[in-house]
């Protein structure tokens, strides 16, 4: 028959008791009061578990304190420690975790096995501290974050969850100050920079992240390398300063950026070529590793273009050259090679120097544009030949003479060192004979004396002396010119012997002239001063007969005595004139500057009489300060306006204008007499009138002594007083023109330089 339910139960209880994996011992405890003796502790129960562990007899193995089984009964509370136990003859340690507990009126002590869990507690706390040791001594800063979100679920900030060492010192904050604190709080900047919204990119998207970052916030000014990984709802990021090794990296790229400047901008052209062999060795080509700038331009092509492209491939027509065979040298040898090349192009040739220098297992090739200078030297080249025709072809004699020094460095004569023709045929020695003798050979200083004190005085203080030389040897006059020349001086000189002879013929005929002039002069004053005084006597007389004897001569002898008078009144005022003409030439005051409108104001007044008696009318402009000599001015403007008012139109007043203007020498007319100086621009002072005029063919006519285009009887004068006016403007280095015809009037221009 079946079991009953208790007895069931009781079977399938010891079956659960024998099968459970941790050991049980169940003890009974028999107290009535007080404390009981420890037998009164008895082990009633022990399950497989407990007995495949400890052996037969587990009590003896692992018993707890009869005191602490008597507390649990007593009292009802469980106990619970953990004990370790080695079996025999093992070396592993087994862990339990023993708890005691009161059923009934037993105790039973559990005891289950902890070795695994403390092994894998032991195990990571271990690989805990690894872990810690490693983030304390990484040379990179290492935190961890957690995501902070709000109610919607979005990413406000991270808080700080690991901190190493690193990340202590970069952020300048211990690790206490750190952890548990929010990002923003701490580094309110890292919004700014961007960092902020990169970590809940990262988050969101799972994508590793490596940047470089410029952190410039919270008084911080560095640049860190970062990396970081999602890790869970947070992240860990590594990263490191970086900002010496970037001052660094910015010193050399500024340093780069100038060589490359230097080299880009400077005037050598550079190549860097790689040599390219074939496989038994020898040289096929060169490669462009590197160009600048200038040597792409003087090529025309582009440098993208030429960078790690072959030379021969680029320029077939190279392989033959002076260039590729002197590339082709430099390769094989440590020596420098230069060469000196053109280039045309367009029809313009450029030529460079260039200079090939292996380095390493590549050829260095500089280049610099020396086309002006060996145009110069071209130039130089031409010069030569063309100070050597002119030399040789000069009909001035030309020599050249060095000086030799004592040892005290002075000069104690001098060498010849070149004779063109023109000087040997002067001198009448050729070839060698030319240069055998030294300075003071050929001019002694007995012939000669101070001539060797005047060279040696040219060559110390670099002055120069021209002077008229007389040659005893060929008895010649020669005009030298003599100037330093280096360490030694030039000697230019021409044959003046004929026109010396010519010029003392002048000086003399001149000497004669002067004389001859003197002694005109002296005859012009005193004829004048012995003429006047019989003509004087002559009106005298006449007034006299007129006077006494008027009535008795009758008509007949008075018209006789009248006319007597007239004529010697022209006589004396011809003298007059004759004699101012000839002050005029002889005579002259100093120029000075003084007003031409006051000058002719005055003139004016003393023509008063002449000017109401004839209701004249005379316009005067503003006129400038002229320099010049003031009485023979006076003379000239007082002769054209006393003509002015005297050669009127019968029947009308005269009228007079005087204006002037600054005119350009190359504007005054062009049949004006040659002028003897050089002045730029002149003063016109144009005198203009309303009279009689003249036919324009007597214009030059009228500037002639003595010349009339008019009778004495119809308007009187002597036909000085133009010539007078053209005498003073010659004496002040000016001009006269007029222009008239009959009935018209006449317009003078006076030119003076201004």
């Amino acid at each position: 028959m079946p079991p009953s339910p208790s007895t069931l139960f009781t079977i399938i209880a010891e079956r659960l008791f024998h099968a459970s994996p941790n050991g049980v011992l169940v003890y009974q405890l028999a107290m009535e009061g007080g404390p009981e003796p420890d037998d009164a502790v008895k082990l009633v129960m022990v399950n497989a578990t407990a007995e495949r562990s400890f052996g037969p007899s587990p009590d003896a193995v692992y018993q707890l304190p009869a005191s602490v089984l008597q507390h649990v009964f007593r009292t009802g509370e469980a106990y619970r420690k953990e004990m370790d136990y080695r079996p025999p003859g093992q070396a592993r340690q087994i862990y339990y975790d023993v708890s005691a507990v009161k059923m009934d009126d037993f105790v039973a002590v559990f005891y289950v096995d902890s070795t695994a869990s403390r092994q894998a507690q032991r195990a990571e706390q271990e690989q805990a501290e690894r872990t810690q040791f490693i983030l304390d001594n990484a040379l990179t800063a290492i935190v961890t974050f957690d995501a902070v979100r709000n109610e919607s679920g979005q990413i406000v900030d991270f808080t700080y969850t690991t901190v190493n060492h690193m990340a202590e010192q970069l952020s300048g904050r211990q690790g206490s100050e750190l952890l548990g604190q929010r990002l923003l709080t701490v580094f309110p900047g890292t919004r700014a920079s961007g960092l902020f919204d990169k970590w809940v990119q990262l988050i969101e998207t799972g994508e590793p992240v490596h940047f470089l970052e410029h952190y410039q916030d919270d008084n911080r000014d560095a640049w860190f390398e970062t990396r970081a990984v999602r890790l869970g709802d947070g992240l860990i990021e590594s990263y490191s300063d970086v900002t010496e090794l970037k001052r660094v990296q910015a010193e050399q790229q500024q340093q780069a950026d100038l060589i490359q400047k230097i080299v880009d901008n400077g005037k050598v052209g550079m190549t860097l070529f790689g040599i390219i062999r074939n496989d038994d060795g020898a040289i096929v080509d060169f490669e462009y590793v590197f160009t600048n700038s200038l040597n792409a331009t003087n090529i025309g092509r582009p440098r993208s273009e030429m960078i790690g492209n072959r030379l021969i491939r680029l320029f077939p027509f190279i392989a033959g050259t002076p260039y590729y065979a002197s590339l082709v040298e430099a390769a094989s040898s440590d020596d420098t090679k230069d060469l000196l090349v053109p280039y045309t192009k367009d029809g313009v040739t450029t030529w460079y120097d260039i200079s090939f220098a292996r380095v390493g297992n590549r050829v260095l090739v500089t280049d610099i544009d020396v086309t002006e200078l060996k145009q110069a030297e071209l130039e130089q080249q031409r010069q030569a030949v063309f100070l050597t025709q002119l030399v040789d072809t000069s009909m001035s004699g030309i020599a050249v003479y060095k000086a030799l020094r004592d040892e005290q460095n002075q000069i104690i004569d001098f060498q010849s060192v070149l004779f063109n023709p023109a000087a040997a045929t002067t001198m009448g020695e050729f070839g060698d004979e030319l240069y055998a003798l030294t300075l003071r050979q050929r001019f002694t200083d007995d012939t000669y004396p101070g001539l060797f004190e005047q060279l040696v005085q040219v060559v110390q203080e670099g002055t120069s002396f021209r002077t008229e030389f007389y040659y005893i040897s060929v008895d010649k006059w020669l005009d030298l010119l003599i100037t330093r020349l280096d360490d030694g001086f030039l000697l230019l000189f021409n044959d003046v012997s004929d026109q010396h002879q010519h010029r003392r013929q002048l000086e003399q005929a001149n000497l004669e002239l002067q004389r001859s002039n003197d002694n005109l002069q002296q005859f012009a004053y005193v004829a004048s001063h012995d003429l006047q005084e019989p003509l004087r006597k002559i009106r005298s007389f006449g007034d006299m007969l007129m006077g006494q004897y008027g009535p008795a001569l009758g008509t007949d002898g008075t018209a006789m005595i009248e006319r007597m008078q007239v004529a010697a009144g022209r006589m004396s005022t011809l003298i007059i004139d004759l004699l101012a003409y000839s002050r005029i030439s002889t005579h002259r005051d100093p120029f000075r500057l003084f007003s031409l409108r006051n000058l002719l104001n005055d003139i004016c007044e003393d023509l008063s009489l002449t000017i109401n008696e004839s209701s004249a009318e005379i316009h005067i402009d503003e006129l400038p300060d002229v320099l010049g000599d003031a009485v023979q001015i006076r003379q000239l403007f007082q002769n054209l306006l006393s003509n002015a008012l005297k050669f009127r139109q019968p029947d009308q007043p005269p009228v007079v204008r005087i204006t002037s203007r600054y005119v350009a020498a190359s504007s005054l007319p062009a049949d004006t007499m040659p002028l003897p100086g050089d002045s730029p621009r002149f003063l016109e002072i144009t005198i203009a009138d309303n009279g009689i005029g003249f036919d324009d063919k007597y214009r030059d006519r009228i500037f002639q002594v003595f010349q009339r285009l008019y009778p004495q009887s119809k308007y009187s004068g002597t036909g000085v007083g133009l010539a007078i006016c053209r005498k003073v403007v010659e004496n002040h280095g000016g001009t006269i023109h007029v222009a008239s015809r009959v009935g018209e009037g006449a317009t003078f221009r006076v030119y003076l330089p201004g």
